[in-house]
């Protein structure tokens, strides 16, 4: 499979189309049933018409988000129905997606007849009309966007002989008649093509994206899994274990258990731990089963009555209700946490090797102290805001549970060090279930500038990533890729559909043709967004600057790149027995800086064809882009970091070194002193020898500037230090008799 496939398949995945597509199946599935429909229901539809199975616990977290927006309605029994405006909408939108087919199928049908004037029979009509439909398909499911250029004649060799192989199964299903005319329709049709034609093909395209978002086909996903690409060690706080132990009752327990199934069944490199502190916290919660849940035998009419109750905890409700269903055989709680060890070890969860003795020395310890304090203080900030905002108070957490948290996050803030300015600096994260202490860390977040990075996610956030790396759960990919083009499922009437489009029509005017290049501000729905506020007259210097703004990105990141890559490899040569994770490191680095070459390049080349003058170029807004809604904050102090990174780091390629600076202090103050004593030296024979001690001096001296400057590479600098060496000894041998003894005259 080709590097560029893999890298698009990639920018699919991690664009922020799975959302839209997901919410838009849901909208397709509640619309076409007509009836309020649970999650289950709705999973069970799509399985049935696209024979895609996805998770229940994703689904319910786009719902939520479509509840917030107003386009979904909730209703008894977890049911959602559409909201009364929503169902206008779409309604118009399909009678007018019915009525434009129609008038296409039409138009396309008379120039059938144009072709064939032996008024061919209705059945072959009606399937030369499909085939071609289906061909339009195959080419969107082979290469994306790019397929509106190749239904519209602009191939290269290579896909030439690719569009050949996708058209000869139905070439060979026609008689020699029909194959002419199929054969001509396919090779003319830019001839009748008007702009209803063109805005169809561009929906197609945007439908493929769409359905390219929610996962890989299996073969991709196995060659992208090759690379390695995540390298994830993640902290479990204590409630996540509760979940997959099956201690409590929460509505993350389905992401819980679906994050550990997921990284065991498809093997992906991220490292699920907890800390010793962790352990000690689950051993502490023993106690208090062993203490506030019965072990009484009680009847299953005494165990509904309890469960109806409405009082029990979660910890109790949750036992009780396995009791209802599997009777005795149900563990006691406590039992279960006496096994906690070896459960967990066979979900792929090992506690972390080490004691973290730094934290808990005086220093260490008392930061703890202060940061225990910090929380306190938000605890009480937050309770004072939820009363003033007529909400219930929160009980406080016990110290030990606080003293617990704050652990943790130092524990992990502590392995990331702090050199992390961005998520892909990243490699130790955190997952709870506790909204308070992800809110801590928020808090704390915007507070302490040298943290740029949450420590804490909820399972759910984890899981939606995570779903984006694995291939789509489907026997068929490419017979559900067909089904959801051919549906009205990915039909859309958003504005960002429209805005995709318009900056679409603006890119060919402005002559840029690399699907890459598009596809990097078509899928970026922030761009979308801000596009699609603009006057026409605004868009195309708008483009410029994201373009001129990506272009830049992509210099400063590859030459960050290129600085690591030359002090890996000088460690390499360096080091005999470089550890294996080192090497991988190294091909990861050379294939990203490969990738920002190529990038780059088709940058360069499309930003040549751009008419508007630099000087207004630069005047356009450079608009932070950022896929990541986690926190507006956060995000814009992190582009400010990485912007500062980028000017110190050009700022050091270009100023002198400090040592460069002094060498040449040196070589100055050397010559001013050496020249006379030269000259002295020739007129006055017995102090010849000066100039054999002051003059080489002054040359070694100088040039030991350049020998350990510290941006060469550790090899470099260990081969001229010993030169150094070396040279100055001969020098200082040569002249000890001449200083000792100077020749008499």
């Amino acid at each position: 499979m080709e590097l560029a496939k893999l890298i698009k398949a990639f920018g699919y995945v991690t664009s922020e189309n799975r959302d839209e597509a997901l919410a838009n199946l849901i909208e397709y599935v509640v619309y076409t049933l007509d009836s309020p429909q649970d999650i289950a229901a709705i999973c069970d539809f799509i399985k049935l018409e696209f024979d895609v199975q996805f998770d229940p616990a994703e689904l319910k977290s786009v719902a939520s988000q479509m509840l917030k927006k107003g386009n979904l309605e909730r209703i008894a029994d977890a049911k959602f129905k559409l909201s009364d405006s929503r169902v206008a909408d779409l309604r118009a939108h399909s009678r007018s997606i019915a009525l434009r087919q129609e008038e296409r199928q039409k138009r396309i049908g008379k120039y059938i007849d144009e072709i064939d004037s032996s008024n061919l029979a209705p059945e072959v009509h009606k399937k030369i009309l499909i085939s071609f439909t289906q061909y339009m398909y195959e080419c969107f499911y082979e290469y994306g966007r790019r397929a509106v250029n190749i239904i519209s004649g602009e191939l290269t060799e290579v896909e030439r002989r690719t569009k050949h192989q996708i058209l000869k199964p139905f070439i060979d299903s026609f008689s020699p008649n029909e194959k002419r005319v199929f054969t001509d329709l396919v090779e003319h049709f830019t001839d009748v093509m008007n702009s209803d034609d063109l805005d169809y093909l561009q929906k197609l395209a945007y439908k493929a994206e769409l359905f390219f978002s929610l996962g890989m086909d299996k073969e991709t996903y196995e060659r992208a899994s090759e690379f390695n690409f995540m390298d994830w060690v993640v902290f479990l706080d204590t409630n996540f274990l509760y979940s997959i132990l099956n201690l409590h009752k929460h509505d993350e327990d389905d992401a819980c258990n679906q994050i550990v199934r997921i990284i065991r069944d498809h093997k992906l490199n991220i490292r699920l731990t907890y800390i010793p502190d962790t352990r000690q916290e689950l051993l502490n919660k023993k106690k208090d089963f062993d203490k506030n849940i019965a072990r009484t035998s009680f009847t299953k009419h005494q165990i509904s009555a309890l469960l109806s109750s409405g009082n029990l905890d979660g910890f109790s409700k949750k036992y009780y209700e396995q009791k209802l269903e599997y009777g005795d055989e149900t563990p006691h709680p406590t039992e279960i946490i006496d096994h906690h060890i070896a459960s967990l070890k066979e979900k792929g969860v090992l506690i972390y090797n080490s004691n973290f003795k730094s934290l808990r020395e005086e220093s260490g310890y008392q930061h703890i102290i202060n940061e225990t304090s910090a929380f306190k203080e938000y605890e009480k900030f937050r309770n004072e805001t939820r009363v003033e905002k007529g909400l219930d108070y929160k009980q406080p957490k016990d110290d030990h549970l606080l003293e617990h948290d704050v652990f943790l996050r130092e524990a992990i803030l502590f392995l990331r060090g702090t050199k992390a300015v961005s998520m892909n600096d990243v490699k130790y994260y955190g997952l709870t279930l506790d909204k308070t202490l992800i809110g801590f860390d928020k808090y704390r977040l915007r507070s302490d500038r040298t943290v740029y990075v949450p420590v804490f996610f909820l399972p759910s956030f984890l899981l939606g990533k995570l779903l984006r790396f694995i291939p789509l759960p489907t026997d068929d990919y490419k017979k559900a890729f067909i089904s959801a083009l051919s549906s009205t499922a990915f039909d859309t009437n958003s504005n960002h559909s429209v805005a995709v489009q318009q900056s679409a029509q603006k890119f060919k005017l402005m002559g840029i043709n690399d699907e890459r290049v598009m596809l990097s501000c078509m899928a970026d729905n922030v761009f979308l967004e801000q596009f699609s506020q603009l006057e026409e007259s605004e868009q195309v210097p708008f483009i410029e600057s994201q373009l001129n703004r990506k272009h830049k990105s992509m210099h400063d990141e590859m030459s960050e790149l290129r600085g690591k890559l030359e002090e890996r490899e000088g460690m390499v040569s360096e080091v005999s027995k470089i550890s294996a994770s080192k090497d991988e490191d190294l091909k990861r680095l050379k294939a990203r800086i490969k990738v920002l070459e190529e990038d780059q390049g088709l940058f360069i080349q499309e930003l040549k064809k751009l008419t508007t003058p630099k000087a207004e170029i630069r005047t356009q807004p450079e608009t932070p882009l950022f896929s990541d809604t986690q926190d507006s904050n956060f995000e814009e102090a992190v582009e400010s970091e990485l912007e500062e990174e980028g000017s110190e780091i050009n700022s050091f390629r270009t100023e002198s070194s400090p040592i460069q600076k002094g060498q040449y202090y040196i070589l100055a103050l050397m010559l001013i002193i050496g020249l006379p004593i030269i000259v002295a030296s020739i007129m006055i024979k017995e102090y010849i020898y000066l100039a054999f001690i002051g003059v080489p001096t002054a040359v070694v001296i100088s040039v030991a500037g350049l020998f350990f400057d510290i941006r060469k590479s550790i090899k470099t600098r260990i081969w001229s230090g010993l030169l150094l060496v070396i040279i100055y000894t001969l020098i200082l041998f040569s002249n000890w008799n001449l200083f000792f003894n100077p020749p008499l005259q």
